[in-house]
């Protein structure tokens, strides 16, 4: 209706919107919202809360067509094949994929806030990083106002690797939204974002210094250090 496309797009709007489903994946929306609604806390507040599942002997279980982690995980892997497969071609690993990811976004980071951002140790940062520039994709540059830090920028090779790589990104992504609706989708983004602020917050109140998981840009003059001009080859 009118009224329902001037809410802000929030999940529980979303998920409102999605209860008049049009075919078979809307009819899923549906089901989940309504079972999002039924747990709502007593308190009013409008979340779902916890679920408890036990099976006749009261064994606490969990089926993996049910369990949040296992199906993300899942989905996961299955974008990572369908993504690899594709990638391959261009001489690009699936480990390359994610710090050009981040690189594409905010390039010149040091080699600890790629591993911060990108969520892997810092050797199999080192170790990809390596990799990269013996490709010469990536180059490292001493850090002007920190000479302890090493920051990471693309080469003019790897900045028309995003050209190439981005789209196919964007193709492994609508492959698997087939059938899916935009508003279905864009429900599932904002239920995806309610589920990382839940679980930062519960990791910051264990790890105070744990650091943000999404990235944040800067401007490059906050780095300390110049973009590089020279080809891939030099």
């Amino acid at each position: 209706s009118a009224q329902s496309d001037s809410l802000p797009l929030t999940a529980a709007n979303l998920c409102n919107r999605a209860s008049q489903p049009t075919h078979a994946a809307g009819a899923v929306a549906k089901k989940e919202c309504t079972l999002v609604s039924t747990f709502n806390r007593p308190d009013g507040s409008g979340h779902a809360g916890p679920i408890s599942m036990s099976g006749d002997s009261g064994e606490i279980n969990l089926p993996f067509d049910l369990s949040i982690g296992y199906q993300i995980r899942l989905t996961h892997r299955l974008m990572q094949k369908l993504l690899q497969l594709k990638i391959e071609q261009f001489g690009v690993t699936l480990g390359m994929w994610y710090f050009l990811r981040v690189l594409w976004d905010q390039d010149g980071l040091t080699q600890k806030e790629l591993s911060d951002l990108v969520g892997t140790m810092e050797p199999t940062t080192l170790s990809a990083i390596a990799s990269m520039e013996q490709r010469g994709i990536v180059a490292r540059v001493r850090n002007a106002a920190d000479k302890r830090k090493i920051n990471i920028f693309l080469t003019p090779y790897g900045h028309e690797l995003k050209r190439k790589l981005l789209p196919i990104g964007i193709e492994v992504g609508d492959i698997a939204k087939t059938g899916i609706s935009r508003r279905e989708a864009d429900l599932q983004i904002a239920l995806l974002g309610e589920l990382q602020t839940n679980l930062e917050a519960a990791i910051r109140s264990l790890s105070p210094e744990e650091p943000d998981a999404k990235p944040g840009r800067r401007r490059r003059e906050d780095r300390g250090v110049a973009g590089i001009t020279h080809e891939a080859g030099d």
